[in-house]
């Protein structure tokens, strides 16, 4: 990749609206909770995410 770049960063894309990053229980996958000890990110289409 860096060949056909050139080194050089390549610009950042715009993030569309219906994308969303969400929080979730890195155990179970789910939707955060009292429980949660732990969390990982993911990104979800708009009205995909649990």
């Amino acid at each position: 990749m860096n060949k056909m770049t050139g080194g050089k960063p390549t610009d950042a894309f715009t993030k569309n609206t219906s994308v969303k990053t969400v929080s979730l229980d890195k155990k179970t996958g789910r939707s955060k909770s009292n429980g949660t000890t732990t969390t990982t990110t993911d990104i979800f289409h708009h009205g995909m995410y649990p």
